[in-house]
């Protein structure tokens, strides 16, 4: 299906280095704009609390999942989940593999009939990413340069605040998902996983902000639908939020088999997955009891992931 090693961005932080990092194509224009822009850098007061920001970003995120189903055939997408998903059932992976196969046949339609770009095919590797596999259609020049800064920018917005207090990192979490909120608008609707870097980018984006503020619910709404984007499966930080996400509602069935992905693909560097990928936000010394406990639990299902995965892929390799 629709894999690739294509890097939607890690939570930001609030360094240069890092906003330089987090720059889709290395657009240096786009890392100075945002570095000397005042208004980039200090997070302005959010124009909607937490809740109406929320509930503006649900808008559109069902948006994008009622154009997905539309284009698949499905006339009622409750049962995928534009909210909290129940427990997988036949009809709900009937209808997602129903998606999954409209976006593969669109996709490869846009490229006359080949998975790779520019007409050539991506190698396969045995945990099922590809190797250098970039897809995606990008924006007109002038959408694209608009989009990437929004991102920047919230992410930016995101970790300007200090959480110090809810109202804070309330105040900080809605200013960045009104910026997410504002990129999705600019990308077409109609068929946007075919621009799927900025898709992918802007919901695990948003899906970041949601998880750090407990809205789990649309936070989980938004990661199962950046994996029907292309690139998304196969990238260790998609699998790495899915995980957690899912670990902080209960399902550690769930959890343990995103984390366990994310920690193979990255060939069990634990330090790349939990020191990397969320640096201080996970590892600040200021973490209630609470909190260190998520993070050993989520610590343990990786590891246990992980091994379960390599040992179906030493069955598979004893068997064939």
């Amino acid at each position: 299906a629709m894999l690739g090693n294509y890097s939607p961005p890690p939570p930001a932080d609030a360094s240069n280095t890092s906003v330089a990092d987090r720059t889709k194509g290395g657009d240096k224009q786009v890392v100075e704009d945002v570095r000397n822009s005042r208004a980039a850098r200090s997070a302005p007061p959010p124009l909607l609390p937490l809740d109406a920001a929320a509930t503006k970003y649900e808008e559109r995120l069902n948006a994008w999942w009622n154009t997905l189903a539309s284009l698949a055939g499905i006339e009622d997408v409750a049962e995928l989940g534009t909210g909290v998903l129940a427990a997988s059932t036949t009809v709900a992976e009937e209808r997602s593999e129903a998606m999954c196969r409209c976006v593969d046949r669109i996709v490869e339609e846009e490229n006359g009939g080949d998975d790779g770009p520019d007409g050539g095919k991506a190698d396969e590797g045995d945990d099922g990413s590809r190797d250098d596999f970039e897809p995606g259609i990008k924006l007109p020049t002038d959408l694209q340069y608009r989009v990437d800064c929004l991102s920047l920018r919230a992410n930016v917005a995101l970790e300007s605040i200090s959480p110090s207090s809810s109202t804070e990192a309330d105040a900080a979490a809605a200013a960045s998902l009104e910026l997410w909120s504002e990129a999705m608008s600019l990308i077409p609707s109609e068929r946007f996983f075919l621009h799927s870097s900025s898709s992918s980018y802007t919901l695990l984006g948003a899906a970041d902000a949601l998880h750090r503020r407990g809205r789990l619910g649309l936070a989980l709404s938004s990661v199962r639908l950046a994996m029907f984007v292309p690139g998304t499966i196969g990238t260790p930080y998609a699998h790495y939020l899915t995980g957690l996400i899912k670990l902080e509602l209960g399902d550690e069935d769930g959890a343990t088999t995103e984390l366990g992905r994310a920690l193979y693909l990255l060939d069990g560097e634990e330090g790349n997955l939990f020191d990397r990928m969320h640096g201080v936000y996970y590892n600040s010394d200021d973490k209630n009891k609470a909190e260190r406990e998520m993070i050993r639990k989520a610590v343990e299902l990786a590891r246990k992931g992980m091994a379960m995965l390599m040992e179906e892929e030493a069955r598979h390799f004893s068997s064939s």
